[in-house]
This record gives structure tokens, sequence and C-alpha cells, in this order.
């Protein structure tokens, strides 16, 4: 018998995108608030990935490079 590869799952599509709580919130907020569903869905999801990990990079990167350079990290 062969067994399943761990990425299996047999109860969620390989195509479904993952929709995390704060994204939930995010848009479910921003409809409370009297906008409409489907712009704020497609809104939310790329403000909140360039303001959680885009923006951080240009001073974390500097940041990095100085607790290397003193062999911290």
């Amino acid at each position: 018998m062969r067994s399943r590869s761990a990425a299996f799952h047999p109860h969620r599509s390989p195509r479904r995108p993952r929709t995390t709580s704060t994204t939930t919130a995010l848009i479910v907020a921003l409809v409370a608030v009297g906008g409409p569903a489907a712009p704020a869905a497609t809104a939310v999801v790329p403000a909140y990935r360039i303001i959680t990990v885009w923006l951080p990079l240009p001073p974390g990167a500097p940041t990095l490079g100085a607790l290397v350079g003193l062999k911290v990290v």
C-alpha cells in the first residue's frame, strides 16, 4: 500500500485560496462601515501583504546587515 503525500488534503481543493482570519476581519470591517464586498476583498489582500511583508523590508535589510556585521546574528 502506497503512503499518501504530506501535501494531500482530501477535504480541501488544491486551487482554493487560503483566507486568514486577519484578512477576513479586515474585509468584514470594511463591509460593516458601508463598503461593497467585492472591492473590499480585492483591496484588502494586496494592501495587507504590502503593509506586513514589503514595507518592513527597506529598514530591515540594513538592520540585518548591521547585526550580521556585529556578529549578533
